[in-house]
């Protein structure tokens, strides 16, 4: 019994460590492969009001069988590969229990053979399962080695930095970039270019350039996601000699993607509970939300769904702006936030920020072209470098100027 355990370690040892090479990327595979499943069933359920009015059912359902398909083959891998291991190691099991067999019938009684056999398949068995349960494990463990290796990131260095702006910064919300440069990896292309640009305390900049030109990646060097090369003076203290959360405290963004969290309405409009009733109406007033929670029974107190399923696009957007307006921040942003609105939202939004905002910096990635040719000035960025700066009559009147061969696209209805 001993030889037999002996020899069928040796081979089940080498044959589990030949399997798991390849098991634990299959199933690495399937993971992935099953999370391009997930994000299509989860945008198909937003979406599933448009896709069903422009007729595209067939065309989401040929998406999501595809994907599934590619993840099929990679589970059905998996189990093929483990069926293989498992009938391979059976089969040593079965050719040592019969060497076992044999060497007791010539050597021994046959109570002794009959007892010998019994523990010697009990053991060998035994050996079985402890090998394909190992494999199992290894093969579960991808899951942890993914969380494990977001766990070991390196953390942004602005977190480290212990020094905080004094308690009244930024006075004024007047910034300037110096050799700002922006990469999102390591060893990756610059989308920021040597970017120098300075904005005075209640500026209204517009930015505007192609898709991929630059302009997130702008709000995101603000932002310090990630940190970016330069320097970046707000209120005349460089933001990266200041905790990144501070740093962040004068700073209020309206995202394109309109964010809202399951709760009340109050909730989302003033999570850290640090206003009234009265002014988060006045807010609501502002952006032509009121009606709306004055037709509610809960008022202030109505519930909103994940993501805000329960409103319109449109609402949701609103009561972003509405939350942005209530932080009462010196630098606001707004990062394509009108594009879901239609044109008279857009012109009374545009009219808030001339009067309630007027005392406040504010950057505007424009989706309209429209809406910016009141702002004091106008950014182009092309290619994450600034190529056009001025007021939008100068942009207009500059013959062969990029501005004005944008806006001419624009007026045309091009992208």
């Amino acid at each position: 019994m001993i030889l037999a355990f002996l020899c069928c370690s040796v081979p089940a040892v080498l044959l589990v460590r030949y399997y798991i090479r390849s098991s634990v990327e299959m199933r690495r595979l399937e993971a992935i492969s099953a999370s391009s499943v997930y994000s299509c069933v989860d945008e198909t359920i937003s979406g599933i009001t448009v896709i069903r009015n422009f007729g595209r059912e067939e065309q989401f359902q040929k998406t999501l069988f595809r994907l599934q398909d590619k993840n099929n083959m990679a589970y059905m891998c998996g189990v093929g590969a483990g069926r293989w291991m498992a009938m391979r190691l059976e089969g040593i099991v079965l050719l040592l229990l019969a060497a076992v067999i044999i060497v007791a019938v010539f050597t021994t009684d046959a109570a002794t053979t009959g007892l010998t056999v019994m523990y010697a398949r009990s053991v060998l068995m035994g050996v079985f399962r402890i090998a394909s349960l190992y494999t199992y494990l290894e093969t579960d463990m991808t899951s942890v080695e993914r969380v494990l290796s977001y766990s070991q990131l390196e953390p942004n260095p602005g977190y480290l930095v212990e020094a905080s702006p004094p308690e009244s910064w930024p006075e004024v919300g007047s910034m300037k970039f110096e050799d700002c440069s922006l990469v999102y990896y390591p060893g990756g292309p610059p989308v920021l270019k040597n970017l120098c640009l300075t904005i005075k305390p209640g500026e209204k900049i517009g930015i505007t350039g192609r898709t991929g030109a630059g302009k997130s990646s702008l709000i995101s060097a603000l932002f310090r996601m990630p940190e970016p090369e330069g320097v970046i003076f707000i209120g005349g203290i460089p933001v990266n000699t200041l905790n990144i959360r501070e740093s962040r405290k004068s700073l209020t963004i309206v995202p394109q993607q309109a964010f809202l969290f399951c709760g009340t309405l109050r909730l989302n409009l003033d999570p850290e509970e640090k206003h009234s009733d009265r002014e988060i109406l006045d807010i609501l007033e502002m952006v032509t939300l009121k009606s709306m929670v004055d037709k509610t029974k809960n008022k202030l107190d109505y519930w909103i769904t994940e993501n805000g399923s329960n409103l319109s696009s449109g609402e949701q957007q609103l009561i972003c702006i509405a939350r942005a307006l209530l932080q009462d921040r010196k630098i606001v942003v707004f990062d394509e936030a009108m594009a879901s609105m239609d044109f008279e939202v857009d012109q009374l939004i545009q009219s808030i920020l001339k009067t309630k905002l007027r005392n406040r910096t504010i950057l505007t990635i424009a989706h309209r072209l429209d809406s910016i040719l009141d702002y004091d000035r106008i950014v182009v960025i092309d290619e994450g470098q600034i190529i056009e700066v001025g007021s939008p009559d100068s942009l207009l009147n500059k013959e062969d100027g990029h501005f004005r061969r944008l806006y001419e696209h624009y007026r045309l209805g091009g992208p």
